[in-house]
């Protein structure tokens, strides 16, 4: 039976069969488990016994047993009556003459005998006053524990040899009590059965780390608030449901711990990829975007795939008339002075209306509407932006500014050698026809060219002139052209 009851690991599954008994308070709480009694004088009346049949059965010569018949008794009195009326004399004086004689001769040797039975026999008849001297209850309440029943008998004290073991019920638990535990338990079938084996525990450990690391993928505040949800309700169930109800020993500590572990890991891998995206966006979009929309990307850094999508953008492409000239009569630093302060210009307007400054190139400036964040129409915003951006430039007495608008599908994301080279920007033929655009500026005398997608998306809203099919620079096919008239009040 103890067999059964022995985990892989050699340890015995010890049921205390008294649930009261285990939640007592206490350092010896042991003593509540199991009825617990003193046989001390059990044991001194079972030496007397013990005595008394020893010394009328030398007494008459034969094997005397408790209980012990009142004839035997009074025929073992009368019989000691007899040796001391032989001995002449008090029977513990002869005891002490003889005991010191080197050589007794057998007279001497059955004197010595008869003296000490004759003294046993005083001393058994100057206590012994049968059971009763110990109190009728106190036997009572001892046959009523132990009358058909299994009795376990050992150390309650704490002496140095007594036996001792750690268990739930106290750090020094009479090993006693211990076997009579699993005695119990195994007599009334209220036992622990360790569940589930070691593949089920590993699966156990297993499927709550996984539980962990999906947690951990969720939003810090829910995680955590999850993560303790869900501690509470593995203790509850197992030690409540499974320990108590269904007396089943489950893992608890090792699964809470893959757990524990899981999701803090998970957690704080997921919050520093969050934080490092975060980052990113905002060393890459802040200088370049409306700040509005740089927090919200921020808040949520899935709206913005950098993998590349096909989106519908609108592209302006500028530059300033004349910048080769003006590089060729004034000093570079002059050079950089005035284009760092008409670019600021620039990209002032054109992020104010809502565009994504890509890059600059030289004088001229890339710059998208619909990218990252997707628009429904943004040509009105990214015409107005870039009439807006003429007018300043204007203001500043800079030279003119051209400008090349083109609406159309094109990849967005991330491109160049990443992950260290690589630029959040758009490819497509949309991209190429407003570069074109800005350069035909040059020639025919439009500032401000723009595609017909776009013009159609305008809706009057802004003047514009047809310009008719136009050739570009490197396209076998003409691309219908209009411009973006400037109004007089523009000036």
């Amino acid at each position: 039976e103890q067999r059964t009851m022995q985990d892989e690991a050699g340890a015995l599954l010890v049921p205390w069969t008294d649930r009261q008994g285990a939640g007592a308070v206490g350092t010896a709480r042991w003593s509540k488990a199991l009825p617990v009694l003193s046989i001390g004088p059990a044991i001194q009346l079972a030496e007397e016994i013990a005595q008394l049949e020893e010394v009328v059965s030398a007494l008459l010569e034969r094997r005397v047993t408790w209980p012990i018949e009142d004839t035997d008794l009074v025929e073992a009195e009368d019989e000691a009556a007899f040796l001391q009326s032989e001995l002449g004399g008090p029977p513990q004086d002869i005891i002490e003459q003889l005991e010191n004689v080197q050589d007794r001769t057998d007279e001497q040797q059955r004197t010595l005998v008869a003296a000490q039975l004759v003294a046993a026999m005083e001393r058994l008849e100057e206590r012994w006053v049968g059971p009763e001297q110990y109190g009728l209850t106190d036997y009572q309440r001892l046959e009523s524990y132990v009358s058909d029943r299994l009795v376990f008998i050992g150390w309650t004290a704490t002496g140095a040899i007594a036996d001792f073991v750690p268990t739930p019920l106290g750090v020094r638990t009479p090993g006693v009590i211990v076997h009579a535990q699993i005695a119990a338990g195994q007599l009334v079938g209220f036992d622990k059965s360790r569940w589930p084996g070691s593949p089920g525990a590993l699966f156990l450990v297993a499927a709550l780390g996984l539980l962990g690391i999906a947690l951990g993928c969720l939003p810090p505040l829910r995680a955590i608030l999850l993560g303790i949800v869900t501690l509470l309700v593995w203790l509850v169930t197992n030690t409540v449901l499974l320990f108590d109800g269904l007396d089943l020993l489950v893992p608890l500590v090792a699964p809470a711990g893959a757990f524990g572990a899981a999701l803090v890991t998970t957690a704080s891998i997921f919050a520093a990829s969050v934080h490092r995206d975060r980052a990113r966006i905002r060393r890459q979009f802040r200088a370049r975007i409306d700040p509005r929309l740089v927090d919200r990307l921020e808040r949520d850094p899935s709206a913005l795939r950098l993998d590349g999508e096909l989106r519908t953008i609108t592209v302006v492409f500028t530059d300033f008339s004349g910048y080769s000239a003006l590089t060729e009569q004034q000093r570079p630093e002059d050079v950089v002075a005035l284009l760092n302060d008409l670019q600021t210009v620039v990209t002032s307007a054109l992020i104010e209306g809502g565009a994504y400054i890509n890059k600059f190139l030289g004088d001229g400036v890339m710059a998208i509407w619909g990218a990252p964040e997707a628009v429904d129409n943004p040509v009105p915003t990214a015409c107005s932006a870039v009439l807006a951006a003429s007018r300043a430039v204007r203001k500043r007495g800079g030279p003119e500014l051209r400008a090349g608008i083109a609406t159309g599908q094109a990849i967005v994301g991330d491109c160049g050698a990443p992950p260290r080279l690589n630029d959040y920007t758009a490819i497509g033929d949309v991209v190429n026809i407003a570069a074109r655009l800005a350069d035909l500026g040059h020639s025919n005398g439009a500032p401000i060219l723009m595609t017909a997608a776009t013009q159609n998306q305008l809706d009057d809203a802004l003047p514009t002139r047809d310009l008719g099919p136009t050739a570009l620079a490197g396209r076998a096919q003409p691309v219908h052209v209009f411009e973006l008239v400037q109004s007089t009040h523009d000036d």
